[in-house]
């Protein structure tokens, strides 16, 4: 027969083409055959597939297991199966974790040696058949995957392969590692004694082995309470003579023990225990080792190690922060945990002595500034239990973190780069059963730089959830994934500052020992968030609080999140020379301080400012698939937020300290309107920029010309360039710009654009604005010897700028500024106002804001006018002539240094010692005959008021004459004409307008922690907050009969976590949501209003009429509750929180006025059955106070007649009947109502004039007079509500003739 061959050699599928066109090589179709791909000569040739046979359970037996996924390995030829029972029966599939008593495996069959195992196994991998593996590859032996239900994972499958029990929680087998998110520590604690109190009962026998096992004895709780730290164990170092220890050693000092605290030695009885009370220290994990004295010279530093080997010089001049990371067991790294604080302490702490302040205005530089540390005692936390949210042990962290090693991190503040301090490994800590680890940091270089990619690392990029995986280029890609979970949109939270350490500063707080310098900028606009994070570093935006922009009942707005830090206040008008410390009268001065406090007694430091954030309400989140929220973390929820950390944003970053050599408060010549000292109407100072001051005040050299050397740091005044100030309009006509008016600013600052300036230069004409931080003072009055505060006339104090500025305005040398004239006489020896005149420094003037107080007048007390007088003629010469003119004059003595006075000869003695004054006459000098020509020159120098020369007695001098035979010599008197002035060399620092940046950054924080600890605390620490409104306190009743301003609520108050009342200061409707059937809400804010608050209580009351309606009304009332914060927080006088109450409407049963009580109606028996007559006229009313408030429906019930006489009760058939619809044929002898002949409306209408037909029976009595026909109306409101509240209106129609 016939026979066609082919040999697939492309060993593919081709149904794109018509059959007619299949090349060689491939196939249309085929069933249950493969294609041989092997590079032997069978290539291409059809291959039977062959069926299924069970060559494994994987010593699975449970029942409904089911495979979710698989994978074969062709690398390692393992077939890897995902096994599981456990169905998520939630509406989401993805709620529910999986109880502990479903199964999940991850199993491998290896088809080389045919033998099975289980990798992993637990109900912790939370597997569901309703979720199957979507993604699974093999990388170089390690197994990821992911099922779009848990995150992504993975594990190492020769590690699973030999230890089933090695992988346990999810912290071992997500692909994103665990977040380290709590920062180095910077202190530490010490046990530095500890005392045994109490020994076991001697005659119990039941004592410890005490003697035969000496060593590591464990600290246990008291009577198996739990204990503040973990980790301290004791040596035995001696038994009495009942073996019970009476001395002991530390063995391993364990950590975070507190002072006081008692522990129990393991193997004691609760009856009689060896009880050992801890001494505990903190220290300050910053260090200066090498200094063998404190700062001030006398008390010993605790700290000094004469075995210090670091190097003392390396930090010296930087900044340095720590943090860490962990690297995992498959070679895997965590992200870095948050950085310390710059490492920072000052040469002496900060303190100036000796002549520090002459060098710092001398130099302009601050040379305290410089770092003293030089050992730093690094504290890495160790990472928090999975299950016991707990830090663990030390030497734990290999087996429930798989850590084999921890990078420190090192970074400068003016580097952007990271570098690798140390790499610690498990041998360092295999013996640590603490919760931390100390690290000396000694100055060391950094041995490696990480990665710029590092730097940036702020989360690993692992989706929550991925629906798809594969494997590109050696790396696992996720795609259809949820990037990240949802954030909430605020937090309740306020900003705020107080001292390190709280209220007085305390010198035994945390904060306080391990930042002892570190302060809160003031003068600075703060604002801080907050980045929530789940455990594996997956972190939110910033979240800002929900305090945020709130309207309070006064009108102004509400910042919960931001912070302006002022300066310090205080008093500019000094009676005395002060510290510069800021002192709180709340401080204690008990506890010593590293400086011994001062002769006042008052203590002698200021303890730093610190943020404060106060949490009103916790952190929440439910875990939602729809929104993408989270929840809160759980050993059933490992994806849910964590952990918490504080980022800041402050833009006013770069500024300058401007250290100088005192205020001069005016002028020196008289210029200023208010001679010297300045005035309100001229407000103007001076000072010498000196050094490197001049760079710290940027100058305008725009309007120099080419003999201009006076430069501006800013925009001209009107006065100094008016032209600058011109305009031209469209007609071509010139105008002043006014800079208070927008338009013409806007052209004023095109103008600084064009020149190079700030676009924002100030309007009035500042350039630099300066905040004077220190200042010179002048008092007197001050007795040295029995005031202990006064030293000198001349010092310099803090000076409180509150919101004011200085502004520089121009800058120039003395003559340049016209302080001086280089043509007056003796220009620098009357004035030496400014350290270092006589080089002529550049002279800054300044606009000031308190011309009364700051700086001092000129000139120096070294200043004054010196006066020149001749005292007597020793030698009187010969041969001057009377009417010379300006001889010239030189020391007597040729080493003094006199020089540049000049004579007039008026009178001379002539041979017969005559006096002569004629003009031309040659002879002696007379006594009063010679005068000084050139009392103001300034070519007048080395005259001394004080100094004697030729033993003439002080301020006087010998000074021969030139002239005549040049031996005239007379005796001239110096003496000083003292002037007001008090201007000495003082430091003084003004405070450089801080640079604003663009960048809008949050900058991280090293504050972070739990969510669980910090929920803990809020609910457990603020009095203050409002947590609740009880519905036992509001008493809400609301009915729709209600009038507009009726109160539905008595006065209530609000409570906190304890269930205290809390007082109401202030509070508004936020919104009112009606609940309706469907469950949806509708907003009805405008129908209630708030009454205000009276004795801190307030109460809702409506702001409407209400309608009940066909199903009622539910309402949930937002208020925005205004209460006292705690007064220990600076953060605002009161503290806004959202809380909400409930109310119902209440219905109110219809009525009908017209039949209030029980009516009779007589019908005329001439009506027959082809037409009525109205029987009654009944109008229902709703119980609401809406128009229309008529009533919905209506309903007759008929009653059996019965006889008026006998009481005899007719046959049932003989009653009213009701009927819908005139053509039904009505049974003989009743009388029918017709409500369909009733005229409708809408609802609420009523019912009026119902005709009546009657239909003769036979069998009834003709006389139908005895006979009554009671009949019930009850009346229903759109809601169902009958009315009168529930009983019928009774109408009894008797009939008639």
């Amino acid at each position: 027969m016939a026979e066609s061959r082919n040999t697939f050699t492309d060993s593919r599928m081709n149904q794109d083409l018509d059959a007619r066109l299949i090349q060689p090589g491939t196939y249309r179709t085929a069933t249950n055959i493969g294609i041989s791909r092997s590079e032997g000569d069978n290539v291409g040739s059809l291959e039977n597939v062959l069926g299924n046979f069970k060559i494994s359970d994987f010593g699975v037996t449970e029942e409904n297991i089911r495979v979710i996924g698989c994978i074969s390995d062709v690398v390692t030829n393992y077939i890897i199966v995902f096994l599981t029972n456990y169905t998520d029966n939630s509406v989401d599939n993805l709620s529910n974790f999986a109880n502990a008593e479903s199964k999940h495996y991850i199993a491998l069959y290896n088809t080389n040696t045919l033998q099975s195992s289980i990798l992993v196994s637990g109900n912790w991998l939370n597997f569901s058949t309703t979720h199957m593996i979507t993604g699974v590859n093999m990388v170089e032996g390690l197994l990821f995957w992911t099922d779009n239900r848990n995150q992504p994972r993975k594990i190492n499958v020769e590690t699973a392969l030999n230890n089933s029990s090695y992988y346990y929680n999810e912290d071992h087998i997500s692909v994103a590692k665990y977040y380290p998110f709590e920062p180095i520590s910077l202190i530490y604690s010490t046990i530095t004694s500890y005392s045994i109190n109490s020994y076991l009962d001697p005659t119990s026998g039941q004592r410890a082995d005490y003697v035969n096992r000496p060593d590591a004895w464990a600290a246990v709780g008291v009577n198996g309470a739990a204990t503040s730290g973990q980790g301290l164990t004791f040596n035995v170092v001696a038994t009495d003579v009942y073996d019970n220890p009476s001395s002991l050693s530390i063995n391993t000092p364990g950590d975070g023990y507190t002072d006081g605290e008692v522990v129990w030695l393991e193997g004691s009885l609760a009856s009689n225990p060896v009880a050992i009370t801890l001494a505990v220290q903190k220290t300050a994990g910053m260090q200066d080792v090498v200094s063998e004295k404190l700062p001030d010279a006398t008390n010993n530093n605790p700290y000094y190690d004469s075995t210090y080997d670091g190097d003392p010089e390396f930090m010296k001049d930087k900044f340095i922060r720590f943090a860490y990371r962990f690297k995992f067991d498959d070679e895997e790294y965590s992200l870095i945990s948050p950085f310390t604080q710059e490492c920072f302490v000052p040469i002496q702490d900060g303190y100036f002595k000796g002549e520090d302040e002459v060098k710092t205005y001398q130099s302009s530089e601050n040379y305290v500034m410089e770092n003293k540390i030089n050992n730093v005692r690094i504290s890495i936390p160790s990472p928090i239990d999975f299950v016991t949210q707990q830090n663990i042990l030390f030497n734990d962290i290999n087996d429930k973190f798989k850590v084999k090693a921890i990078d420190i991190i090192y970074k400068q503040s003016n580097e952007s780069v990271l570098r690798v301090a140390h790499t610690i490994y498990p041998e360092d800590w295999s013996d640590n059963n603490s919760q931390s680890f100390l690290y000396n940091y000694r100055g060391s270089k950094p041995f490696k730089t990480l990665r710029e990619s590092e730097l940036l690392r702020v989360y690993d990029q692992v989706p929550v959830r991925a629906l798809s995986q594969e494997i590109a280029a050696n790396r696992v890609v996720y795609g259809n994934f949820i990037d990240k979970p949802t954030p909430p949109t605020a937090l309740n939270y306020t900003v705020g500052s107080d001292f390190k350490g709280g209220i007085g500063g305390a010198v035994d707080s945390d904060l306080r020992i391990e930042y002892q310098n570190h302060t809160l900028k003031q003068n600075r606009t703060y604002q801080a968030g907050v980045v929530l994070s789940d455990r594996y570093g997956r972190q939110s935006t910033t979240i800002l609080s929900s305090q945020d922009n709130i309207v309070t009942p006064t009108g102004s707005t509400t910042q919960g999140s931001s912070y302006y830090h002022p300066y310090k206040s205080g008093s500019n008008t000094k009676s005395a020379n002060t510290d510069f410390s800021y002192y709180s009268p709340t401080m204690s001065n008990s506890v010593p301080r590293l400086i011994s406090t001062n002769a006042s007694g008052g203590p002698d430091t200021w303890p730093g400012d610190a943020l404060e954030m106060t949490f009103n309400t916790v952190i929440s989140s439910t875990k939602s698939s729809t929104t993408g929220e989270p929840g809160l973390f759980s050993s059933t929820n490992p994806l849910g937020w964590n952990n918490w950390k504080v980022v800041v944003k402050q833009q006013e970053q770069e500024y300058y300290n401007v250290y100088f050599p005192g205020l001069l408060n005016g002028y020196i010549d008289g210029e200023s309107k208010d001679p010297l000292s300045a005035s309100t109407t001229e407000p103007i100072g001076h000072f010498a920029l000196l050094g490197d001051n001049i760079n710290k005040v940027p100058r305008d050299l725009s309007l120099l010309g080419p003999n201009q050397n006076i430069f501006r740091s800013g925009r001209p005044t009107f006065n100094e360039d008016p032209d600058y100030y011109t305009s031209v309009n469209a007609e071509g006509e010139k105008f002043t710009l006014d800079p208070y008016d927008p338009e013409d600013e806007a052209i004023l600052k095109t103008k600084d654009r064009k020149r190079d300036l700030d676009s924002g230069s100030q309007v009035d004409n500042a350039s630099i604005k300066v905040y004077p931080r220190v200042l010179n003072y002048w008092k007197s009055g001050q007795n040295p010897s029995t005031d202990p505060k006064f030293i000198s006339q001349y010092y310099n104090a803090q000076w409180y700028p509150g919101s004011e500025y200085d502004t520089i305005v121009t800058i120039g040398t003395g003559t340049e500024l016209g302080l001086w004239s280089p043509a007056a006489p003796s220009p620098f020896d009357i004035a030496p106002v400014f350290y270092s005149y006589q080089n002529n420094p550049l002279i800054a003037k300044v606009e000031l804001t308190d011309p009364t107080n700051e700086g001092v007048t000129g000139p120096s007390p070294k200043a004054g006018k010196l006066n020149y007088e001749i005292t007597a003629v020793p030698t009187r010469g010969n041969n001057y002539v009377t009417g010379s003119k300006n001889l010239q004059s030189k020391a007597h003595t040729s080493d003094n240094p006199q020089q540049g006075l000049l004579f007039n000869i008026t009178t001379v003695l002539d041979v017969n010692n005559a006096r002569v004054s004629d003009e031309g006459t040659e002879g002696k000098i007379a006594d009063d005959g010679i005068e000084i020509s050139n009392l103001d020159d300034k070519r007048i120098r080395g005259f001394s008021p004080t100094i004697s020369y030729d033993n003439r007695g002080a301020g006087k001098v010998d000074i021969d004459v030139i002239g005549g035979d040049n031996t005239g010599k007379v005796t001239v008197l110096t003496t000083k004409q003292e002037y007001p002035g008090k201007m000495v060399p003082q430091l003084s620092v003004y405070e450089v307008k801080p640079l604003t940046s663009k960048l809008d950054i949050y900058w991280e924080t090293s504050t972070s922690g739990l969510i669980s600890e910090l929920n803990s605390n809020i609910v457990n620490n603020n009095l203050y907050l409002p947590t609740e409104i009880r519905s036992a306190d509001v008493n809400y009743y609301q009915t729709e009969a209600m009038a507009q301003g009726t109160n539905v609520t008595s006065l209530f108050k609000v409570r906190n976590y304890r269930g205290d009342l809390i007082n109401i200061e202030g509070a508004s409707i936020v919104r009112v949501d009606k609940i309706n059937a469907n469950g949806s809400r509708s907003d009805v804010t405008s129908k209630f209003a708030l009454q205000s608050p009276a004795a801190g209580q307030i109460r809702i009351k409506t702001n409407a009429a209400f309608n009940y309606g066909t199903v009622g009304e539910d309402y949930i009332f937002t208020l925005n509750i205004a209460t006292e914060n705690d007064p220990a927080s600076q953060s605002g006088s009161l503290l806004y929180t959202e809380l909400t109450v409930n109310g119902t409407l209440t219905n109110i049963s219809p009525t009908a006025p017209s039949i209030a009580s029980p009516q009779t109606i007589t019908w005329d028996l001439s009506n027959s059955a082809s037409g009525g007559t109205s029987l009654a006229s009944i109008l229902g009313l709703n119980g609401g106070l809406l128009n229309p408030n008529t009533i919905q429906n209506w309903v007759i019930y008929n009653v059996q007649p019965y006889n008026d006489i006998d009481n005899t009760k007719l046959p049932v058939k003989d009653r009213f009947i009701i009927y819908r619809n005139t053509t039904v044929n009505p049974e003989v002898g009743t009388i029918i109502l017709d409500p369909t002949l009733v005229t409708t409306g809408p609802p609420g209408a009523s019912f009026v004039d119902t005709p009546v037909y009657y239909y003769p029976d036979p069998s009834v009595p003709s006389n139908k007079t005895l006979w009554k026909y009671p009949l019930r109306v009850q009346l229903f409101d759109e809601a169902g509500r009958v009315g009168p509240n529930g009983s019928p209106y009774e109408i009894t129609v008797v009939f008639g003739t």
